[in-house]
């Protein structure tokens, strides 16, 4: 029954149940406040078991904060510690265990305070403490307080007569005679989200994968010179998931990593995220969302967390690979991966100039360049050999960075040099250094043969 304000009154005998009832009008006035304005209000704020003591088969709760269902609050070890519980029969009958916080539930009718706190008495424990008057600093004296007592109960033992909140989950390990581990994709229902770290990093991870994704599409857009003008097929639908991920990095970065934001927060911005990333998915509309479970926060927060992933998926990688030529001795050479000697990839030879595409042509043949394998391409300049064959390209694909500044050259497999390519991953430039001098491992700067103006020259090999 609900508790009703004391008529305070002049001339009137004060009993102890005045201050009860008192006392207990208040608390549940808070609790109705709390519970009416803010939704999930129990939970975890804070909890850390000693993960050592898993292994010797007994769950010690080092610390923690938490507020039960029916509006108790209790802080370890500040209102006093736990007896760790055993494991070991728990976990021999079944594959994992929970554990709870346990606080006895009040009783009516009964006694609810003991002098001595005992293994299975009432709520709370009688606590002598020295309290100074505030005022004046001095005047110590002895008051009684009450304390909570609370302990550990697990999934297999009997819970009549307390008020339980689930903190973790124990699992025995795969392997015989491994001790038992906590189950960190277990979450307990949670006050705020930075309550339970693993939780807490998968979403911070959630936000640098977008990050990767917004570098990633800003730099094709950039380097492409992409804009809303673009006819191009696959242009406009680049722009729509740049601006959709910017907008969600944007929100994700002014929340995600703050700390005392309850979950349903997080969660709605997940849902959202779902929702806009849905339109670049076969189906082009969100899946079946869970709605947001505060007793399984970990089984909402995972489904959701998988839906974004599967929707960044669809943002395609770079479309072409990029590995600049370094300077070993006189000549220019790159090491090749194996995945791009398939007849799948293109290959293109980029020179970063400021020169236009017929002057580097020119100046190229002037110095006689010559592409071949690491191993033999001093055999071919030496011997005036073709070796690899380079076409210009005077419109690159659009897969290539686009803009003034590269001059690309399409590379000609053919079977006699391009085996020596294959068989060694590695491909290299040499040509006539008279008129030129090395800046630093990847930059030549040359004195093309008509002027007098030098030029910087920088190599790369793309790949698409």
């Amino acid at each position: 029954m609900a508790s009703r304000p004391i008529h305070w009154h002049e001339g009137m005998f004060l009993r102890p149940q005045h201050f009860q009832v008192a006392d207990r009008n208040v608390r549940e006035g808070l609790r109705d406040s709390e519970d009416w304005f803010h939704p999930f209000n129990w939970g975890v704020r804070s909890v850390e078991f000693d993960r050592e003591a898993f292994g010797n088969y007994s769950a010690v709760l080092r610390s923690c904060e938490a507020r039960f269902k029916d509006g108790t609050k209790i802080s370890i070890p500040g209102d006093g510690t736990v007896d760790p519980v055993e494991l070991r029969n728990a976990l021999a009958s079944a594959g994992s265990a929970m554990i709870y916080l346990a606080v006895p539930a009040l009783q009516a009718g009964r006694a609810n305070v003991e002098e001595v706190p005992t293994a299975n008495g009432p709520r709370y424990w009688v606590d002598e403490l020295e309290i100074t008057d505030e005022n004046t600093g001095s005047e110590e004296q002895a008051l009684l307080v009450r304390r909570t007592r609370a302990r550990l109960l697990l999934s297999t033992q009997d819970h009549t007569g307390y008020e339980v909140l689930p903190l973790a989950r124990v699992e025995r390990a795969a392997q015989f005679e491994a001790p038992p581990q906590l189950d960190v994709d277990y979450v307990p229902p949670l006050l705020v989200l930075d309550a339970w770290t693993p939780l807490w990093q998968m979403v911070q991870s959630l936000y640098h994968q977008i990050g990767a994704k917004v570098d990633q599409l800003a730099a094709q857009i950039v380097d492409r010179s992409i804009s809303f003008d673009s006819q191009v097929p696959g242009d406009a639908e680049r722009l729509l998931k740049l601006a959709t991920l910017n907008g969600a990095l944007s929100a994700f970065e002014s929340i995600v990593f703050v700390r005392g934001l309850t979950p349903l927060v997080l969660f709605h911005e997940l849902c959202r995220l779902v929702g806009q990333l849905a339109i670049f998915m076969d189906a082009r509309r969100p899946p079946a969302l869970p709605p947001y479970d505060h007793e399984d926060i970990g089984g909402c927060f995972y489904t959701v967390i998988k839906y974004i992933q599967l929707g960044l998926d669809t943002i395609a990688p770079s479309a072409f690979e990029k590995r600049y030529f370094e300077k070993n001795g006189e000549r220019l050479q790159v090491s090749l991966e194996p995945g791009w000697l398939s007849s799948t990839k293109t290959l293109f030879l980029g020179v970063e100039t400021e020169l236009g595409d017929d002057d580097c042509e020119q100046l190229l043949r002037a110095m006689d360049m010559k592409l071949g394998s690491t191993s033999r391409v001093e055999q071919i300049f030496k011997q005036a050999l073709r070796g690899l064959k380079l076409v210009p390209i005077v419109r690159p694909p659009r897969a290539l960075p686009a803009g003034t500044g590269i001059v690309y050259y399409q590379i000609e497999r053919d079977q006699v040099f391009w085996r020596d390519v294959a068989d060694t991953c590695s491909m290299a430039i040499r040509m006539n250094l008279a008129r030129a001098t090395f800046q630093s491992d990847r930059i030549l700067s040359v004195v093309p043969p008509k002027g007098s103006k030098t030029t910087n020259l920088q190599f790369a090999l793309f790949i698409i």
